[in-house]
């Protein structure tokens, strides 16, 4: 090893013969990169829950902004959402209880035909003198 001063009065060693005894090959370098690849993939696993939060309030944000932008601040923008939450709330409140009658109803007209579809039979009586022959068919 060798050892030099440089122009910012750095020692800097030149490691040349330790350079040169070490040899790397393709496989073992590709290996060790894997290796460190699966390492951090490890250190920075996430809560896919969490990145789904972070997705919608990251939509939020923008859409914030472009109400912003487009209405000249964001008290105007904040007034634009309120009125719109407002509205839907409106609009919400009586649908949910009508969403819910509704199931009910249907759930109630599913139970009523799965005890009417009950299988039909037909029923054939051939009369023939004296002898009576009933023939019954699901």
């Amino acid at each position: 090893m060798v050892e030099r001063v440089d122009s910012e009065g750095r020692v800097v060693r030149d490691d040349a013969d330790v350079r040169d005894s070490v040899t790397i090959t393709d496989k073992e370098l590709r290996d060790a990169y894997d290796r460190g690849r699966r390492d951090e993939a490890a250190r920075h696993h996430r809560n896919w829950l969490w990145i789904i939060v972070e997705a919608l309030l990251a939509l939020v944000g923008v859409i914030v902004l472009v109400l912003a932008a487009l209405n000249g601040s964001f008290e105007r923008g904040g007034r634009v959402i309120d009125e719109q939450l407002s509205i839907a709330r409106v609009e919400a409140a009586p649908t949910i209880p009508n969403a819910a009658a509704d199931a009910g109803t249907a759930i109630q007209n599913a139970r009523d035909n799965n005890t009417n579809a009950a299988p039909a039979t037909t029923t054939t009586t051939t009369t023939t003198s004296n002898t009576t022959t009933t023939n019954t068919q699901p």
